[in-house]
């Protein structure tokens, strides 16, 4: 899979779990989720195109 694919489809679940988080929890307290749900998106794009480029580069031994 492309990280074009694999950005697409991370985003799409971002979306939704931010607007289920927007729903479920009282507006006083949407800023924990939301930071919450940012960081492991933040994570997910350094995985997608930091690390899984590395491990496709290394030598098949």
């Amino acid at each position: 899979m492309t990280s074009k694919k694999l950005f697409s489809i991370g985003y799409l679940i971002y979306v939704i779990a931010l607007a289920c988080a927007y729903f479920i929890v009282e507006p006083q307290n949407i800023l924990a989720p939301v930071l919450a749900l940012t960081l492991l998106f933040g994570v997910y794009q350094i995985y997608i195109y930091i690390i899984r480029p590395r491990r496709q580069l290394k030598p098949q031994q």
